[in-house]
């Protein structure tokens, strides 16, 4: 018997549907499938009452049973978690690899000056991953462009930023680019946040398909740094890539979209002692990103 066979018990219990109680636990619906038979096998009997025709499904007199028992064992494992956290010397964090590769290592290295003692975890992971990483208490904060698709975790936007226009020094836009000039075929593509795809199907048309679609950080720069190539990327990333590289930031004639960043975090969990000074820190070197470009 195993935590995750409880926590998969109590979701579709409290779901009545084993593909809702998968998206709760941001899980494929054959892995909870799987965790509630390992669980069912253990006890010795099915937990509920699975009916051809019915939306949502019962429990089991088994089932009933059983209920106040996994409640009590979310409820001690709650505790547990929250009493590891007041008292341990260490922050778990999340972040796109875009966010971790310019602006999480100067936040991390503030952070790091004012608590020498305590131990900092950076992880890369999609949204998906994080907010499953969040619920098993295994990550105290987490930045995404994504909100959260669990009603246990909270979603709070943390700032937001423009995107720049990035080329190589030897590519032959003017200091303004001008948008009739510009070829998809030279574009470095990612799709930074959803409806950036859909901006660009706007900008350039639904038809015009980059020849080239990247997603982490080091490719990015190797195949933007190609003559004529040019991507359209985050503030933050454009002044990464381009110090002591052989990019530039040029201003465009066309309107360029925002990105907004959010943390995600556990609601019902006490919150790591250490997430807000973490904060402050990712703050700290935002203001100087701001400052820095007046």
């Amino acid at each position: 018997m195993t935590h995750t066979g409880i926590e998969a018990f109590l979701a579709i219990a409290r779901c009545k549907s084993i593909t809702k109680a998968a998206e709760v636990l941001c899980i494929c619906q054959s892995s909870i499938s799987i965790r509630l038979q390992n669980l069912e096998k253990e006890l010795g009997e099915e937990l509920f009452v699975r009916q051809k025709g019915h939306r949502e499904i019962t429990l089991t007199p088994m089932g009933e049973e059983f209920y106040p028992l996994a409640l009590q064992y979310e409820k001690l494992i709650e505790q547990i978690n929250t009493l590891c956290t007041v008292h341990r010397k260490r922050l778990s964090v999340s972040a796109l690899n875009s966010i971790g590769a310019y602006l999480l290592p100067v936040s991390c290295e503030k952070f790091m000056q004012k608590y020498p003692d305590v131990e900092l975890n950076i992880q890369d992971f999609e949204v998906e991953a994080a907010c499953k990483s969040i619920l098993q208490g295994q990550t105290d904060i987490a930045f995404n462009t994504e909100s959260a698709n669990s009603d246990k975790i909270v979603t709070t936007p943390v700032f937001c930023e423009p995107m720049q226009f990035i080329c190589s020094l030897d590519s032959g836009y003017g200091q303004v680019v001008v948008l009739e000039e510009l070829s998809v075929k030279n574009e470095v593509f990612v799709d930074w946040f959803v409806g950036f795809s859909e901006w660009h199907g706007k900008c350039f048309g639904d038809d015009a398909f980059p020849q080239i679609r990247v997603n982490i950080m080091s490719q990015l720069k190797l195949f933007a740094e190609k003559k004529n190539n040019w991507a359209i990327v985050p503030r933050s990333v454009a002044k990464g890539l381009c110090e002591g590289s052989k990019l530039r930031i040029c201003e465009t004639d066309f309107e360029l979209p925002k990105r907004q960043i959010n943390c995600l975090y556990a609601k019902d969990r006490k919150q790591n002692v250490y997430a807000s000074s973490f904060m402050d820190c990712l703050n700290e070197v935002l203001s100087d990103l701001e400052a820095s470009e007046k």
